[in-house]
């Protein structure tokens, strides 16, 4: 994918909309509109990730390459929101709010949350979603022997691991930092890439004159299927077989839909700077909530909160990009070129997260 294909930044944009619809947990949260959005809400990103997974030069490289992408763009966001709340209590003379941050922050981790930014999550999910998949081309490409056995086994791991996690979420067996998440995941992230190495189905061919009606059959299976989940908590109801249907269905829709469309100005610059809305949102729709008090009606100011963001993100991603290109993912922080560096830094990481996890 050398060529950018602005309908994928489309796709995008649509997903970061849900993900703000999602967090401004307004009236339409209990709407059955919601629920037939629950299955796929998430699950499309990790499918637009897959699209541009690359091996790169090894594991080393591969993660540090993940690590500026991903990683590197959630402790900044992190660390900008802390900034900005114990700005906000140092005015307020709330100082103890400030000294509490580190110990609300590992209760929030504990609880599969990101104190006072929790859409965070998804960035470390992405991350481990992207090592595994990683780790599960290597064993598929050493252990298959005949023609199509990597292809087969690539499938087999993937599908596979996405039942165990799922299996796992219903029978309420957590792990820490949605690892649980990651594994249930994983088949999402495999079709993106599989549709991308394996077929012409981004490119303009003769079957894209069926979306109108493949879009219609896809709807009918979302509502047929779709029930109550949670991806952050890896929460579900019922067999995975009808929540994988649902969720692929889903993320197809949105996939056929954006290519039908092709572009929307505001929602195509938010999905290809998706990072940093998913990283700023949460931030401002608080803030939103806390200065339009006086709107009474539900629905209107889940409109207005929606608008606002959807508007006001664009400038904001221009500002990112323009003074903090290296912590948010657009250029490299950490040199991925040296390898001795490299493999020190993986080490410190793995030390520091190691104190992390047993403190």
């Amino acid at each position: 994918m050398k060529q950018r294909i602005e309908y994928i930044d489309l796709a995008k944009g649509f997903c970061i909309l849900l993900v703000i619809l999602h967090h401004i947990e307004g009236p339409f949260e209990q709407t059955d509109i919601n629920r037939l959005l629950m299955p796929f809400r998430m699950p499309l990103y990790y499918f637009l990730s897959g699209f541009f997974f690359h091996r790169y030069a090894g594991f080393v490289n591969f993660t540090l390459r993940k690590i500026n992408k991903l990683l590197v763009p959630c402790f900044f966001f992190l660390f900008i929101t802390y900034l900005f709340y114990s700005g906000i209590w140092l005015i307020n003379g709330q100082y103890d709010s400030i000294f509490q941050i580190p110990k609300n922050l590992l209760l929030s981790l504990s609880k599969d949350s990101i104190y006072l930014n929790t859409p965070l999550w998804f960035f470390v999910s992405l991350f481990e979603v992207s090592v595994i998949f990683y780790i599960i081309t290597v064993i598929s490409e050493r252990l298959s022997i005949k023609f199509g056995g990597k292809k087969a086994l690539m499938a087999i791991f993937c599908f596979s691991s996405g039942i165990l996690g799922y299996e796992m979420g219903i029978y309420k067996i957590g792990l820490p930092f949605w690892l649980d998440t990651s594994i249930t995941s994983i088949p999402f992230y495999y079709i993106g890439y599989f549709l991308i190495k394996e077929t012409d189905f981004l490119s303009s061919n003769k079957l894209d004159k069926y979306i109108p009606i493949i879009l219609v059959a896809l709807g009918l299976i979302v509502y047929i299927l779709a029930d109550f989940s949670n991806n952050r908590t890896n929460v579900y109801h019922g067999n995975f077989i009808p929540f994988y249907l649902s969720a692929f269905s889903g993320t197809f829709f949105v996939l056929l839909l954006s290519k039908l469309i092709k572009k929307l100005p505001i929602v195509s610059v938010l999905g290809q700077y998706s990072g940093i809305v998913l990283g700023t949102h949460f931030t401002l729709i608080l803030l939103l909530k806390k200065y339009l008090f006086f709107v009474n009606n539900d629905w209107l100011l889940t409109g207005i909160i929606f608008l606002i963001i959807s508007v006001v993100s664009v400038p904001v991603c221009r500002f990112f990009l323009r003074y903090f290109p290296k912590f948010i993912g657009q250029k490299d922080l950490i040199n991925t070129e040296s390898q001795l560096s490299a493999k020190v830094f993986l080490i410190c990481s793995m030390l520091i997260f190691l104190m992390f996890v047993t403190s």
